[in-house]
């Protein structure tokens, strides 16, 4: 992709790792001190937002990928009512630590489909696991 949205993205591992490779950034991070850290970084064409998700998302789209990395409780209803209300995303990585809130949040886009999840057992032997899960536009089959 040529433009990502990197929500809920922290100090900016992914966002700088991105830009690095020439893909224009907008990362967004409701703790100042993180999206500082994370603007300080990234190079030129890509800059940090420091605000919730929901509010600033409108801002940084048109984008090709956005990327979720929510807290457990999930992402807003506002943002998933957004994705679902704009053309320019062509795919959403949502990186979950709880199948719960990604099983709803992904409800809440029904123009989307699940095209890859995969699961990462990181705590063994707990009901802990975190989950990539790609998403394409086209209704569930």
């Amino acid at each position: 992709p040529a433009t990502v949205v990197d929500a809920y993205a922290g100090a900016g591992e992914v966002a700088v790792a991105l830009a690095a490779r020439g893909v224009h950034v907008t990362a967004i991070e409701l703790d100042p001190d993180a999206s500082a850290a994370c603007a300080a970084r990234l190079g030129a064409g890509s800059r940090s937002v420091a605000g919730r998700v929901e509010d600033t998302l409108g801002t940084a789209l048109p984008a090709d990928v956005v990327i979720l990395n929510p807290p457990r409780a999930g992402v807003d209803a506002r943002v998933t009512a957004r994705l679902s209300s704009d053309e320019s995303v062509r795919g959403i990585v949502y990186v979950s630590c709880d199948p719960a809130t990604l099983a709803r949040d992904v409800a809440r886009l029904p123009a989307w489909r699940v095209a890859r999840l995969t699961a990462f057992d990181m705590f063994p032997q707990t009901a802990h696991v975190e989950t990539v899960c790609e998403l394409v536009p086209g209704a569930a089959s």
